[in-house]
């Protein structure tokens, strides 16, 4: 017997990897101190857990596709997340490498001061 190897419709593709269509969040952008402009972007529950994501490219390594990704179930809105986010994409001075950036972690405080911006 042959089964066949036909792709799931998109129903069943949403289900497995946890899709979801129906969340719409709009990108937040800013301009950071340097006046590199930069956006946060939310996932529709793309990843493999189902959870939905927020993500920022960095606008100084962008040949090496540095991106950071964050759970927004890790922080207390969604602002929090972009915050954070936005926090590490304009720190200062800038990391050498995508490798370095990726390792860095923003201070609270510029976090903070974002934060209250978005608000």
């Amino acid at each position: 017997m042959v089964r066949s190897m036909s792709p799931p419709h998109a129903a069943e593709l949403a289900e497995v990897v946890g899709h979801r269509p129906d969340i719409q969040v709009r990108p937040i952008h800013c301009i950071s101190p340097s006046g590199v402009h930069v956006s946060v972007h939310f996932d529709r529950c793309t990843h493999a857990s189902g959870m939905q994501r927020a993500f920022v490219a960095c606008p100084h390594h962008s040949a090496e596709r540095c991106r950071r990704y964050v759970f927004l179930h890790n922080y207390a809105s969604s602002a929090h997340a972009a915050a954070w986010l936005l926090a590490w994409a304009a720190q200062e001075p800038i990391p050498v490498d995508k490798a370095a950036h990726l390792l860095a972690e923003p201070e609270e405080e510029c976090c903070e001061l974002i934060r209250a911006e978005l608000d």
